[in-house]
């Protein structure tokens, strides 16, 4: 298996303009190397702080963040607060009643959606896309309180 460059997560401090250069080296392989990958979804998570500023900065479209209709929750057993995934794979479970039986304490939180952004890698790609989206394109949210929680 071939590398292309080591995996590393960017410091704040490398400066303003890191994240989208490798966003463009990103792009640039992609292109290259599959070209069969017309289009990239990624998601910023507002529980985070996050609401997508590299993607706005490198001209992503935004989708919103209400796109799911199915609500998820956060689950609090023994005090230790678990995405479904991980209460699924410590309990087995994400039921109200039965994890209420494992901890009468169990509490649940409801998490907020997360911001989705897309990316089209061709140009000439983009008009099939735009005239095809499910979803509408929207404003950039400017703050996190532009998500429903």
């Amino acid at each position: 298996m071939k590398t292309y460059w080591n995996y590393r997560l960017i410091n704040d401090s490398e400066g303003k303009n890191t994240e989208s250069y490798f966003l463009g080296r990103t792009f640039w392989w992609l292109k290259k190397n599959a070209p069969n990958v017309k289009i990239l979804i990624s998601y910023s998570d507002p529980m985070v702080g996050h609401r997508g500023g590299i993607y706005q900065a490198t001209n992503w479209w935004y989708q919103g963040a209400n796109i799911k209709k199915i609500k998820s929750y956060f689950h609090t057993v023994f005090g230790e607060e678990l995405h479904p995934r991980t209460c699924v794979a410590k309990y087995g479970t994400t039921n109200d009643d039965a994890l209420l039986a494992i901890d009468p304490n169990y509490t649940k939180l409801l998490m907020p959606k997360k911001h989705r952004y897309l990316y089209v890698l061709n140009k000439e790609d983009r008009d099939m896309f735009m005239n095809n989206l499910k979803h509408p394109l929207l404003s950039y949210p400017k703050d996190n309180n532009s998500t429903t929680w």
